[in-house]
């Protein structure tokens, strides 16, 4: 045997090889914890809050969708993607599934299913942290919206601080605190708040701060005029149809000016407050099922694929007993970034379990042109042409599949085939209209078309962001896109 096929064949081992197991006591407390999961007509609840209190999480986050399209009556009643809402009673449980402090919840989309991921309320002004994503999820529903992100944040926290112990429901209702706050509280500026383009990095002070500012103009555009300041409503219409923006221009005024205005506007001694008149709520059927512990250790993990991969990769080698192909593509998932040649392994691992698996079918295609995004390798064109047919396969086996029509959108893209591209990536970007690299490739097959709906998805992309590569690459295809015109 050659020195070659002995490097080979022991690669080969090396990758096959188990990661090394964790043992149970070594994995955050909320693994060891009792799930149950509470399916509905709208989405499905997965908690380990007790049953009392799961069923009046339910009843709220109804009540809110039914206030939200009742101010939004013409917006998108749901995209076909499940929705999943994980809702952890404890903080230290949520800070370690997501690895991050400076959130308590997280909007999470992705082609399998758009996750919300949400804590337990930490001492936020009013706002309600499960309602607060919930608005997010519903906000970017509209696949005609595109909001900057000063006001998709300030009014997901107006309508999150919604009081439902009110009848009808009011809102507008702000905290003492933060009415006759000092100004020296806001550690930013309203010229930064409105610039905005991304959140990513920033301390936890500013960007609570970013939160409070951003509620405050948008209460103020709301109701500022019943108090005989400038009545904004039609201006915001404006600002918000046009993709290129200028604050100044919609509302006559710059930023620093409105928030002074702002700033006098919050000391009033009284504020105005909209009633939304609501029916009785329906009665609505409640499914609920607990899960056993290799149950449990599965779901919780996946749910945090996106936001923390390691950890989930460590629980799912971990987590014996769940359906082999099944876990095998979601621990290859987990490790696509971390380790490339050992997510390929797997998903080989997954295939010979089931060779008809579709998820592993296209996670052995990503795989495949991994590496071939921003890379002018000849071999890569050779990628392309082989996930193609695997993407095709998967789709065939299931038209629902969107993360097949999704990686045929991309691979198109990249062997020159725009149109087709934009075909693919459109039919997904209607059913995720919030998951950004469907956006950064949407825009950059209509920037390749000359279309001029280009420049509203790149600047989704680079808005909704969770990692900084996406972020430079939108910005990079803005700038291309500038350079056009």
């Amino acid at each position: 045997m050659g020195a070659k096929h002995l490097f080979q064949m022991l690669l080969l081992m090396v990758l096959l090889t188990p990661l090394a197991p964790v043992q149970a006591d070594q994995l955050p407390t909320a693994f060891s914890r009792t799930w149950c999961a509470y399916e509905t007509q709208n989405f499905t609840l997965v908690t380990d809050w007790p049953r009392r209190r799961a069923l009046s999480d339910i009843k709220r986050f109804n009540r809110f969708r039914q206030l939200f399209h009742a101010l939004f009556p013409t917006a998108q009643e749901q995209t076909g993607l499940p929705l999943r809402m994980l809702v952890l009673r404890r903080a230290r449980d949520f800070h370690q599934l997501t690895g991050t402090t400076a959130f308590a919840g997280i909007t999470v989309p992705s082609l399998r299913a758009y996750q919300l991921l949400i804590g337990p309320d930490q001492g936020h002004t009013r706002r309600d942290i499960g309602l607060h994503e919930y608005a997010h999820y519903l906000l970017r529903n509209r696949t005609d919206w595109n909001y900057p992100i000063w006001y998709e944040e300030g009014l997901a926290s107006y309508l999150s601080a919604v009081r439902f112990d009110r009848r009808p429901p009011k809102l507008g209702v702000l905290d003492r605190k933060l009415r006759k706050a000092p100004g020296n509280r806001f550690p930013i500026s309203y010229e930064e708040v409105v610039a905005a383009t991304n959140l990513l990095g920033w301390s936890t002070a500013k960007l609570t701060a970013f939160y409070e500012r951003s509620w405050l103009l948008v209460h103020f555009i709301r109701l500022g005029h019943f108090l005989g300041y400038p009545d904004l409503r039609s201006a915001l219409a404006g600002y918000l149809a046009k993709p290129q923006r200028d604050f100044a221009a919609a509302f006559r005024l710059g930023p620093t000016a409105a928030g002074e205005l702002v700033e006098r506007y919050r000391r009033q001694p009284s504020l105005q407050v909209e009633t939304v008149s609501l029916p009785k709520p329906k009665p609505e059927a409640v499914r609920r099922r607990c899960f056993d512990a290799v149950e449990s250790r599965l779901h919780l993990a996946i749910s945090i694929l996106d936001v923390n991969p390691a950890l989930a990769a460590d629980v799912l080698a971990a987590t014996q007993g769940a359906a082999n192909a099944e876990r095998l593509t979601a621990l290859s998932m987990a490790l696509t970034k971390l380790d490339p040649e050992r997510a390929a392994a797997v998903a080989d691992q997954a295939l010979r379990h089931d060779p008809n698996h579709l998820g592993a079918i296209v996670q052995q295609a990503t795989l495949k042109v991994w590496r071939c995004a921003l890379s002018s390798d000849p071999d890569c064109m050779a990628n392309w042409a082989e996930a193609v047919d695997l993407y095709r396969r998967a789709w065939a086996g299931n038209p629902d599949r969107y993360d097949a029509a999704y990686g045929l959108g991309v691979a198109y893209l990249h062997t020159g085939r725009a149109l087709e591209a934009a075909r693919h990536l459109r039919f997904v970007y209607e059913k995720m209209p919030s998951m950004t690299p469907t956006n950064f490739y949407l825009g950059e097959a209509y920037r390749i078309l000359g279309d001029e709906r280009a420049a509203v998805h790149l600047q989704k992309a680079r808005n909704w962001a969770l990692e900084p590569v996406w972020k430079a690459r939108a910005e990079a295809a803005l700038a291309r896109l500038r350079g056009r015109y």
